[in-house]
């Protein structure tokens, strides 16, 4: 039986129930960000913790597609063409964002890859011919300036998902987290590249969203979702697999047992929130750009969440 089986309705309650899906996963996505977080703090390293979510999600869509017996990828050209673009571009939008967000000041990079939704409203309006409608305009400039407001608040901090692959090199932060990579050891890099990165970050969320809005039938939501979480671990695995003082590096049962539920948490998390993403934005009668502006909110969540967390 697969984990989530979504019956698709015509008509705008479709819509509504798919822009509550991705609502709820973006609050989900907050929630799996603070556990990462915490899981760093308990010893465990970045690259195993990233595993272990793109893992579970990996094991969860494929043991879905399995029951459903559906092919790994879509039947038709365009469908593949969608499903290879899709998952690409939001893995190199992931990969991007944490560049920028170690070589430039995480608040700039912050505030840039978090534009994401006025570059998903503008694409979509261009490329699907979606209507801004009367909210339009008023939600890219308060999308802009809340993302560049909370972006702001944390200039030389570091996050678990962002700034946490490298070192801060602000000097607020004293020592990388766990299975880090040291930023001393990466040739000397202009800021601007950094923002560069976070700026291009954006576009391919943009391009992302418009391409799962534009793919429709042609390719299923756990097709592409399979995908990114594929590359995702394929990208980690190795990376946590180096041997290395700092990585894997528990001698005992003890350290294991005190970060094992937050790892078996990360990997629930993230299960929920992709299964809720994928689905929701897939929903027949959902606009690109609403989609990526109600997603945009787990930055506000996040935000929250981290503010009153201990």
């Amino acid at each position: 039986m697969p984990l989530c089986q979504i019956t698709f309705r015509d008509g705008d309650g479709e819509a509504l129930l798919g822009y509550g899906m991705t609502t709820v996963s973006a609050v989900v996505y907050s929630i799996l960000v603070l556990t990462v977080r915490i899981a760093t703090d308990s010893g465990a390293p970045l690259m195993l913790v990233l595993a272990v979510r793109f893992g579970a999600q990996t094991a969860a869509f494929a043991c879905q597609m399995a029951a459903k017996r559906m092919p790994l990828r879509p039947v038709t050209r365009s469908g593949r063409l969608f499903w290879l673009a899709a998952g690409t571009t939001i893995s190199s939008a992931t990969a991007l964002y944490m560049i920028g967000a170690a070589l430039a000041p995480l608040g700039d990079a912050g505030a840039l890859s978090g534009l994401y939704p006025v570059g998903t409203l503008i694409i979509a309006r261009l490329w699907l011919h979606e209507p801004l409608g009367i909210a339009g305009i008023p939600s890219i400039c308060l999308s802009a300036a809340g993302v560049t407001l909370i972006s702001s608040g944390t200039q030389g901090e570091a996050t678990a998902l962002g700034n946490g692959l490298f070192r801060d090199t602000s000097g607020v932060q004293d020592e990388p987290l766990k299975g880090s990579i040291d930023a001393a050891s990466l040739p000397v890099v202009r800021p601007v590249w950094g923002l560069a990165a976070a700026l291009a970050s954006s576009a391919l969320n943009s391009v992302s969203y418009v391409t799962v809005r534009q793919a429709g039938t042609s390719m299923d939501a756990l097709q592409w979702m399979l995908l990114y979480s594929m590359l995702g671990l394929l990208v980690t695995l190795p990376l946590c697999l180096q041997p290395s003082a700092d990585q894997l590096g528990f001698s005992s049962f003890a350290p294991w047992a005190k970060v094992l539920p937050c790892l078996l948490a990360v990997g629930g998390w993230g299960v929920v929130a992709q299964t809720l993403l994928g689905y929701g934005q897939m929903m027949r009668g959902c606009r690109a750009g609403i989609t990526a502006l109600l997603s945009s909110s787990e930055i506000v969540w996040s935000y929250v969440l981290q503010v009153r967390s201990p």
